[in-house]
């Protein structure tokens, strides 16, 4: 394992070994997202594609590419590491040590961390405006309806609470749930300007946001990328939800080159 962001600690373990030692069976190993792209373009929403690239969205940003029917590895077999492209160039800090990075937007932590930020600054401004609104007969902000999630520990509030809000239209959440899609949609403008895929799969926990985010994503991307006629390109989301690694890993065997540890 080289250098996962987060994963501190296991930075040089030698997976395969480890577990070809533990069972005493022939191992191959690969990067989660492409077991997932695997798994999605064999089975799921990529099926039938033959130039697809599909993204995890969890903890991490995680992508992997099919290009004209061959899954893309790269020199090091690194290609499709969407999460720590940039797409602010002096930005946030991410944990890979780099700036601007997708992941560091787009990660489910930074994801709620940015939800409960908005909703207790929505508290206090309800909270000092609440007199003055009384007495000037006026009803006022109403709070967004994650606060109940928010007053608890930190695991109260998770992406699911905040698709779930916002699909009920409440405004802070959609306006968090909209802002993540714009951020996903400026890195995909890059794979589609460098890949040319004919469809985006988008999966994993933070996919759950739902529809007012993969609106988010379609509109981001259609304004900025060059709508040719005729052009294919579809962004939908991902069919095989928690399965599609596990689906992936089995047919890893007959889609890495002869040879892959």
């Amino acid at each position: 394992m080289r250098v996962p962001p987060n994963l501190p600690g296991w930075h040089g373990t030698p997976v395969k070994a480890s577990l070809e030692t533990m069972t005493g069976l022939p191992v191959r190993c690969a990067n989660d997202a492409n077991a997932v792209t695997l798994g999605e373009w064999l089975h799921g929403a990529g099926k039938g594609c033959r130039n697809l690239f599909c993204l995890t969205l969890g903890t991490g940003v995680g992508g992997g590419a099919v290009v004209e029917g061959r899954l893309l590895l790269g020199a090091n077999h690194a290609a499709g590491e969407l999460g720590h492209s940039v797409i602010f160039g002096n930005g946030l800090e991410c944990r890979c040590g780099g700036r601007g990075c997708v992941e560091r937007y787009l990660g489910a932590d930074y994801l709620v961390h940015r939800a409960r930020q908005r909703v207790k600054a929505q508290i206090r401004r309800i909270t000092s405006h609440r007199n003055q609104m009384a007495m000037f007969g006026g009803k006022g902000e109403g709070p967004s309806l994650l606060a109940e999630f928010v007053g608890r520990r930190s695991s109260g509030l998770t992406p699911r609470e905040i698709g779930r809000a916002a699909r009920a239209k409440d405004k802070l959440a959609l306006s968090v749930v909209e802002e993540t899609g714009q951020y996903l949609g400026l890195g995909l403008v890059n794979v589609v300007t460098l890949l040319d895929p004919e469809r985006i799969v988008v999966g994993g926990g933070v996919s759950g946001l739902g529809r007012p985010l993969l609106r988010a994503v379609k509109k981001t991307v259609e304004s900025r990328v060059q709508l040719f006629s005729g052009r294919r390109l579809e962004i939908v989301s991902a069919r095989l939800g928690n399965d599609a690694g596990i689906v992936g890993a089995s047919r890893l065997a007959g889609y890495l080159p002869a040879g892959l540890n």
